[in-house]
């Protein structure tokens, strides 16, 4: 394991040359972005399940803008860590700002109620990501190209961003939110696609695709968690408790977030054979279908 410096060049995951690279087990760190991603996901879903009991008008698009920009936040660093390994402290500084901003963000998904102050925490984690691609371009030569497409992308999307957090209206703010939202989980990929297979002004960094699929399938299973955690939980809103009907409910509710495990992961391909490795469309499917 390498030694943790203040300043240290981050490794590359993967190579071209060498497909027979080793494993990249995932971080301990990588596991605190996890914790994040679960309680957005609790947070979301219980704000979208309020709206809904109150009959709430148009409540399902503050809960799929909001989701979708909470779940591209992490497939940034995802995606990051995939390809490059850093051991740094700066890097972990960097790191505590992502985590910071995210959890900020978690405090301000109420719909497009608190639209601004969301829009500002998510300008500040995908800045956080700037720096870390900032600080591999300076250190590693090989990635500059492919740090300045990603960062340029990566603007675009904090424009309707930092938009959304200047626009006093409330719907107005939401709207914009919604565009950053396209933006970053729908048109970045195939804009990325056109550069890397028409144009060739992307040079791609290899990814670690056995690291990248244990990364997805941590997503799988801290979204099926969170189901878990809600049939089991939610005794306490029933009276009496522990009815034959609330029994029946919570072992198929367990049951059916057991078989979607078993489905998921049992569907998992050999690296040779996986989507990330067929070519870069499939990946780009691979990667959508998980919102």
């Amino acid at each position: 394991m390498a030694s943790r410096k203040l300043w240290g060049a981050p490794l590359l995951a993967a190579d071209w040359e060498n497909l027979n690279y080793e494993e990249h087990q995932a971080s301990w760190w990588e596991l605190f972005v996890d914790l994040v991603l679960v309680v957005t996901c609790s947070t979301v879903a219980e704000k979208f399940e309020e709206d809904m009991i109150e009959g709430v008008s148009g409540c399902l698009w503050p809960f799929l803008v909001t989701y979708a920009i909470c779940f591209s936040g992490w497939v940034m660093y995802t995606t990051f860590s995939s390809r490059f390994i850093d051991n740094s402290l700066l890097h972990s500084v960097q790191l505590f700002i992502y985590l910071m901003a995210t959890c900020y963000m978690v405090t301000n998904t109420s719909g497009f109620e608190f639209a601004q102050d969301f829009a500002w925490s998510a300008i500040v984690q995908r800045c956080s990501m700037l720096f870390m691609y900032l600080t591999l371009a300076i250190q590693v030569p090989k990635a500059r190209n492919y740090c300045f497409w990603v960062c340029s992308l990566m603007l675009g999307g904090i424009a309707f961003l930092y938009t959304a957090a200047v626009t006093p209206d409330e719907e107005e703010s939401g709207m914009f939110l919604k565009m950053a939202a396209l933006w970053e989980c729908i048109l970045v990929y195939p804009i990325m696609y056109v550069l890397v297979r028409w144009s060739g002004r992307v040079k791609l960094i290899a990814l670690n695709i056995d690291h990248n699929t244990e990364r997805m399938g941590c997503c799988v299973m801290v979204i099926l968690g969170e189901s878990v955690v809600s049939a089991l939980i939610n005794y306490h809103k029933i009276d009496p408790v522990r009815t034959p009907i609330y029994l029946q409910a919570m072992g198929l509710s367990m049951c059916l977030t057991f078989a979607l495990a078993l489905i998921f992961f049992a569907l998992k391909p050999p690296r040779h054979m996986h989507a990330l490795r067929r070519s870069g469309l499939t990946g780009i499917c691979f990667t959508i279908i998980h919102l």
